[in-house]
């Protein structure tokens, strides 16, 4: 009797064992069926699904899937009242304002979904469901993390913000670096051209508040230091465009098949777009989903060989108007119409990439010459200064090739990058930046205004 209830026991054991090891090496969300997001319901894609289609699949154990923990962040926070939101907005500009009570309260009120953000961010991996069904087109696939990603981001700045102007600067900072590893982990929780433009967008708000800090003067050598590794970093492992276009094709061809397979579907799915206020777009697509599946996936495969060489090609020739994305789209003719919109979102994607490794690049130089300011009393004389002792390497300008332009007239300097025109306007820039109307993306030895808040 004892024997036999020892092997029980040790069955039991082993048992409970690799149950326990197995739930811990499966990623949770592929181990449901279907998620509920508001009144929808979303199939999720298995592991034979994905791989099926060709597309990369990592297990990642549930204990370091930080995806788990944005989920449970997004449902722990609040939704604000307008005037709130307004305030969150504004909190990734230049604005802010530490009086605005309603804020403040909204932000005491987040404090589970901060915890699960500040956890999140130190887990070494992520990995959103994917979610759909077999019908699915690339129009009608969903990851809802994505549209919640900007806003957690926001809500991490803010939360920098407000210790920073209450005198905790290292708190602040890092909130603010935070946003960048938010960032990171959708990096590498997905490769859809869609999820890469939220990553690009999340970078951008975490860079501005840092770049706010540096410039106002409230960091020590230590955190300019944890700057520099940080933002090098974030430069030097972030994929390059030509990586993330294998499951961009997939999606691309399964829609096609979907809508020209099906004149129903394309139906469907234009009136949609027409419910978005884009009746033209919706009529396009329509008509051009008509034109049959062959045509249109030749269409695919001449398209997508020449775009992956030109993902390739260093932005400063890639931007050039006769070899840009948009020279080039247009030379098909209205046959291709269905591919162009699928594509809609790629040379967008080119554009902002570069944009993002300029900025990346941009603030490790701008805060390792600050570092260099508080050592020496002075600016370097050449970026070449920085070397060894500031920055570990000096990154080089996307929009050139070449270092980032910098002048100094005694303790005045300005750094620049040539920025989209690909031309040197002599620092023509605006300080903090316009994005969309500098000539040159500038960084300055002045302090930051904050703006009040506009009402």
């Amino acid at each position: 009797m004892k024997k036999l209830v020892l092997f029980l026991l040790v069955v039991g054991v082993a048992g409970g064992g690799y149950y326990y090891c197995h739930r811990q090496r499966s990623c949770s969300f592929l181990t449901q069926r279907k998620i509920k997001v508001g009144e929808r319901s979303f199939d999720v894609w298995s592991k034979e699904a994905i791989e099926k289609r060709g597309l990369p699949f990592r297990m990642v154990p549930d204990r370091d899937n930080a995806a788990v923990l944005y989920v449970k962040a997004a449902r722990a926070r609040t939704n604000p009242t307008g005037t709130v939101e307004d305030g969150i907005g504004y909190s990734a500009s230049w604005a802010w304002d530490p009086n605005d009570g309603a804020l403040m309260r909204w932000l005491d009120d987040q404090k589970e979904c901060l915890s699960l953000l500040h956890r999140a961010t130190r887990k070494p991996d992520c990995q959103f469901p994917i979610l759909g069904d077999d019908k699915a087109t690339v129009l009608e696939i969903q990851i809802p993390q994505l549209a919640m990603m900007r806003t957690l981001t926001r809500l991490l700045v803010c939360e920098g913000k407000r210790c920073e102007y209450g005198g905790d600067c290292e708190k602040a900072l890092s909130c603010y670096l935070e946003a960048l590893d938010l960032a990171e982990h959708l990096d590498m929780s997905d490769d859809m051209l869609i999820c890469k433009l939220v990553v690009v967008a999340c970078n951008s708000i975490g860079t501005k508040a840092v770049e706010m800090a540096i410039a106002n003067g409230r960091l020590s050598q230590e955190n300019l230091k944890k700057v520099i590794s940080r933002f090098l970093r974030a430069a030097s492992e972030r994929p390059q465009l030509a990586e993330v276009l294998s499951m961009e094709r997939v999606l691309v061809e399964d829609t096609v098949h979907i809508l020209t397979g099906d004149p129903g579907r394309a139906d469907e799915v234009a009136s949609a777009i027409a419910q978005e206020q884009a009746p033209e777009l919706a009529r396009r697509l329509g008509t051009a989903a008509r034109a049959g599946s062959q045509q249109h996936m030749s269409e695919v495969a001449r398209i997508w060989d020449w775009a992956t060489k030109w993902a390739e090609i260093p932005p400063w020739q890639a931007l050039q108007p006769s070899l840009g994305w948009r020279a080039y789209i247009d030379r098909y003719p209205p046959r291709s119409e269905l591919v162009k919109l699928l594509l809609a979102n790629f040379g967008q994607a080119r554009d902002q990439f570069a944009r993002s490794e300029a900025q990346l690049g941009g603030v490790a130089l701008f805060a390792a010459i600050k570092l260099y300011e508080k050592k020496n009393g002075r600016p370097p004389a050449s970026l070449s200064e920085l070397e060894g002792g500031c920055i570990s390497r000096l990154p080089k300008d996307p929009f050139s090739g070449r270092d980032y332009i910098y002048k100094v007239r005694g303790n005045d300097w300005i750094l620049y990058s040539v920025y989209e025109n690909l031309i040197d306007d002599g620092g023509a820039g605006s300080w903090p930046h316009k994005m969309s109307e500098d000539k040159d993306l500038i960084w300055r030895n002045t302090p930051i205004p904050v703006k009040p808040r506009g009402r």
